[in-house]
């Protein structure tokens, strides 16, 4: 790998090219940061993270006529729909709403009501960044909110009429109201607000199919909605792949997480903030990172000169995650995450695969230096020393180099006392949103 080029979140855990599909990508990491990308050629002031949202203005431009929807280029054209799409009163005052930060906003793709007798409109300005895109807006009116004091927040990024288009918030009883809308037509709409994980670890997720009228679906997902929810649509002229809907906090979330660990002085990780971005974009999208538990439990630039950090995550259910994190030339970017099999230690080591011939196999260590025992099916034991930074070389650079996946790992102390007996995760361990 040539050293000055920029890393991808996914080539850290990732496998060889030609050894996929035994070693694949993190797809699903690398899916949403395509799509975050594909924002912020639209809209370039957008975090990837959604923590940025406009303030609402001092005062709102009093109403004129119906607004001008008129596109001034060819980008997605739906006719608007919802229930308030009629009242004129609300279009025009919600869109001028949204001019005030976005003055190029032309197209309405939905005005209506939500289950909580909220009320929200989709509008998109059409741009052209090498390629003709509409950038979505959302503007969302609590109930007993006037238009003129809501806030404009980002949706999505439109570039092909068979996509499916996708906002979600929380109210203010805490339930995430969901809207789906695609091109108009009979279209049936599944969503999943939730990834369920057994007891060994393995994510699971079933879907509810949700009535949709003319391309439309909007529904209440409650209270128990994971911070990312995926919504697919089948029908002729639709993407039928899952699409990951980030929902709205319903108050803006603090730029910098406390993370226990950080301040220590043996720390190597990424600084505060990017450790902050890469977790929100990782296990940001499984855990309400406001009400968990976050530690960490081993960092170090094992290779290369990436600073990483491997952060143990705990929701309120109990349910614990693994979520490595890193940051290269002042970027951080979120390498992984699994969930925890119920019994097993929380210092389970991490599995650090080849993305090039030139990258090592690596095992990072939250239990410290020592010495490991690897075995492996019809081949001798191999004792590997563990050094002081908590990380063991399983495999030298090469064009092929062999998967460490499914070996069974011995980890002792300086002293040779056993810490840990474990086996290392399968090839696709960190895909827990289940969308396989």
């Amino acid at each position: 790998m040539d050293p000055r080029r920029t890393v991808g979140p996914d080539e850290l855990v990732a496998g060889t090219p030609d050894a996929a599909p035994g070693r694949r990508r993190v797809w699903w990491v690398a899916g949403f940061l395509v799509a975050a990308g594909a924002l912020a050629l639209v809209r370039p002031d957008v975090s990837l993270v959604g923590e940025r949202m406009v303030a609402p203005p001092t005062a709102v431009p009093s109403a004129t006529s119906t607004p001008n929807v008129t596109p001034r280029l060819d980008g997605v054209q739906w006719a608007p729909r919802g229930d308030l799409v009629g009242d004129t009163r609300f279009v025009t005052a919600a869109l001028q709403r949204i001019r005030l930060q976005r003055m190029d906003a032309t197209r309405v793709y939905f005005a209506g009501r939500l289950p909580d007798g909220s009320r929200l409109m989709l509008a998109g300005t059409d741009v052209n960044r090498g390629m003709v895109a509409t950038s979505v807006h959302a503007l969302h009116v609590p109930r007993d909110l006037p238009v003129g004091a809501a806030v404009v927040t980002e949706a999505s990024a439109l570039t092909d009429p068979q996509q499916v288009l996708a906002w979600a918030t929380r109210n203010v009883r805490d339930e995430v109201q969901l809207l789906a809308i695609s091109r108009p037509g009979p279209v049936r709409f599944e969503v999943s607000g939730k990834v369920e994980f057994a007891a060994d670890g393995t994510p699971r997720r079933s879907w509810t199919e949700l009535p949709a009228e003319d391309g439309v679906a909007v529904v209440d997902l409650g209270r128990d909605a994971d911070p990312i929810v995926t919504v697919r649509a089948a029908g002729p002229g639709v993407f039928t792949l899952p699409l990951v809907v980030r929902v709205t906090p319903r108050v803006p979330v603090a730029p910098v997480l406390k993370v226990s660990g950080v301040a220590l002085p043996g720390y190597r990780g990424p600084t505060a903030l990017s450790m902050s971005r890469a977790l929100r974009a990782g296990a940001g999208a499984l855990v309400d990172l406001a009400s968990a538990r976050r530690e960490v439990i081993w960092s170090g630039a094992p290779w290369k000169q990436r600073r990483l950090a491997l952060v143990l995550v705990t929701r309120p259910d109990g349910q614990r995650f693994q979520a490595l994190v890193g940051e290269q030339d002042g970027v951080g970017f979120p390498a992984g995450v699994r969930a925890l099999p119920r019994a097993a230690s929380a210092r389970l080591p991490w599995l650090l695969e080849p993305f090039s011939p030139q990258d090592p196999t690596l095992l990072l260590c939250p239990t410290g230096p020592g010495t490991l025992v690897l075995r492996r099916d019809g081949r001798a034991p191999r004792t590997l020393p563990v050094r002081a930074d908590g990380v063991a070389a399983l495999v030298a650079p090469g064009p092929s180099p062999p998967s460490a996946s499914g070996a069974r790992v011995t980890l002792l102390d300086p002293d040779g006392e056993p810490i840990l007996i474990t086996t290392l995760p399968e090839p696709g361990f960190d895909n827990p949103l289940a969308l396989d």
